[in-house]
């Protein structure tokens, strides 16, 4: 598999959010951004190639998160939040591949990504 036919899906309502994490993913895989559970929800169950990001501030995250968490399903999975804030707290205890607090901050999210696209490619492999 090749970066290039990576996917990655984010979970958010913030835009600008959406358009920093864009950025940062772009040269990695094409990133979709989801701000409705229906949606997000729709677009997880039509492959297993792909990398999760959960904005925990969104409503229904943290449901979301713990839907993905369970379901067997091997998807790395990173949750971006506020430091020790609840909805943060539940990320890790759920074993997410990564926990990356708000804002980002750009050298730590971009090895967070790498690692989780190697994951990826050696899982699919």
């Amino acid at each position: 598999m090749t970066p290039s036919r990576s996917r990655s899906v984010l979970f958010t309502v913030d835009p600008d959010l959406a358009r920093a994490v864009g950025v940062y993913v772009g040269e990695h895989a094409k990133l979709r951004v989801m701000d409705t559970a229906r949606k997000f929800r729709s677009t997880l169950s039509r492959g297993h190639d792909t990398l999760v990001l959960i904005d925990l501030r969104s409503e229904d995250a943290t449901r979301l998160l713990g839907d993905i968490m369970t379901s067997g399903r091997h998807m790395p999975v990173i949750a971006l939040g506020v430091p020790g804030s609840e909805p943060f707290l539940e990320a890790h205890r759920l074993g997410v591949f990564a926990a990356e607090p708000l804002p980002l901050d750009r050298w730590s999210f971009q090895l967070r990504l790498r690692a989780a696209f190697d994951l990826l490619r050696v899982t699919l492999d």
